[in-house]
């Protein structure tokens, strides 16, 4: 409710007041202390329920994180909304340094597990410094809005936001109670490898249309935008899983060693769930900007129903395999049904998501299709560039793969609208 409900109430104003922005920090710093006293209350039963009690070193440190999180992502949110995307990205840039360069020390110079949660708790600190310094914007004193406007509106993104949670979480919790910690490790390793990439992406998109959805509310306007914006992110998502897809084995190789090939067969399904949570995430984010929440319960629902088959097959055969299809599978009913269930202004914009985005997917599968078959062409015939065979059929698979998107760059669809968005500008440029 504090995280993200609070900072997309801001976003979503027309006007916000000085007055009503103080508000919301008091609403922050009040939700932020419940939630950690909450967080602290359910940790030890729900680290116990799923056979991991040893997270408990964890809890403390968390807690401190997750009391403060709000408080910073609402003054993050501010400067957002008024236009200062260079001064918000430099405030994030520089939390991330602080928080993980003092982790880094404490970790080097103590080597116990709770510093590892150091970043984690300095993060938030650290952002909110660096966005009340950075952020010299003055907002207008008259303004007030209705208090039951906000709770409504954070409570409908909350609800929302937890069932993502849920459905997000339910593979590993799963895997965790069923299988025991070698598969939910194999698991975890190959989640962060496809899941870490999809988080930041979707973020940094989201972080940049968030404030103008309020303006693009009536008309035909808003169906255009949706429309640009799901392509534009499904092109520079989809090349970049399926190259997951296509060298798993070798980056899991080079990344955590010969001892991970388990994860390496999690990855390339994982790597299809998170490339299409991508236009997922963009699309379902405009719609809750503009108070649309309707359609993303349908999708919800339809996420649910796709996830249940693997997870039933997930609890009797304890194989990780069926939570990564199952998260796939879950992925794809949820945008397919986002897609058909918004209100469009015309059915044209809707057929033409759906197109752009199924385009994307054939470039993504020309791209990648031939930058691994070029790597399997230089593994059949031992070729070796470097001292590391798979060194050099990864760098060979990505590099053939850059070279075609470079030269079928200019038939995407992507292209086109990057040069009517972007006159003045290079289009692979912008995209880049």
């Amino acid at each position: 409710m504090t995280t993200t409900g609070l900072p997309s109430f801001a976003l979503k104003q027309q006007s916000l007041s000085k007055s009503f922005a103080r508000q919301i920090r008091w609403w922050a710093l009040a939700g932020g202390a419940v939630s950690s006293l909450v967080f602290l209350a359910v940790s030890a039963p729900w680290l116990h329920l799923l056979r991991a009690s040893g997270g408990s070193v964890f809890v403390p440190i968390l807690a401190v994180a997750q009391g403060l999180a709000p408080i910073a992502a609402v003054e993050s949110a501010i400067m957002r909304r008024e236009g200062r995307s260079r001064l918000d990205a430099t405030s994030l840039l520089g939390a991330f340094i602080t928080a993980n360069g003092t982790a880094a020390v404490v970790i080097g110079l103590r080597g116990e597990a709770w510093s590892l949660g150091l970043a984690t708790a300095i993060y938030p600190v650290a952002l909110f410094v660096l966005c009340r310094l950075l952020n010299k914007a003055q907002l207008p004193v008259e303004k007030k809005v209705s208090i039951r406007e906000l709770l409504s509106f954070s409570r409908k993104i909350t609800l929302q936001n937890v069932v993502f949670l849920v459905l997000q979480q339910l593979p590993s919790w799963l895997i965790s109670s069923r299988a025991g910690t070698e598969s939910l490790g194999h698991f975890s390793r190959a989640s962060t490898l496809a899941g870490m990439p999809a988080t930041a992406m979707s973020t940094s998109i989201n972080r940049a249309l968030q404030p103008h959805w309020r303006k693009l509310n009536e008309g035909s306007s808003g169906d255009r935008a949706m429309v640009d914006s799901a392509i534009l992110a499904s092109a520079l998502a989809f090349p970049l899983f399926g190259l997951l897809v296509a060298h798993a084995p070798a980056i899991i190789l080079l990344w955590l060693g010969p001892n991970w090939s388990k994860s390496a067969n999690l990855v390339p399904l994982l790597a299809v769930s998170y490339g299409l949570s991508i236009p997922f995430t963009v699309v379902a984010n405009s719609a809750e900007m503009r108070g649309l929440f309707k359609p993303v319960r349908f999708a919800q629902i339809a996420m649910a129903v796709g996830l249940a088959p693997g997870l039933v097959v997930l609890y009797f055969s304890g194989e990780p395999i069926w939570a990564c299809a199952a998260m796939a599978l879950s992925q794809f009913c949820g945008i397919a049904t986002l897609i058909i269930r918004l209100p469009w202004y015309s059915r044209r914009a809707m057929k033409s998501t759906i197109l752009g985005i199924s385009e994307q997917i054939g470039w993504a599968l020309i791209i990648c299709g031939l930058g691994w078959a070029a790597a399997e062409i230089a593994r059949s015939n031992h070729l070796t560039l470097f001292a590391n065979s798979a060194a050099t059929h990864l760098t060979l698979g990505f590099l053939i793969s850059a070279g075609v998107w470079l030269v079928t760059f200019r038939f995407n669809r992507a292209r086109r609208i990057l040069k009517n968005r972007l006159p003045s500008r290079s289009p692979i440029k912008a995209m880049t």
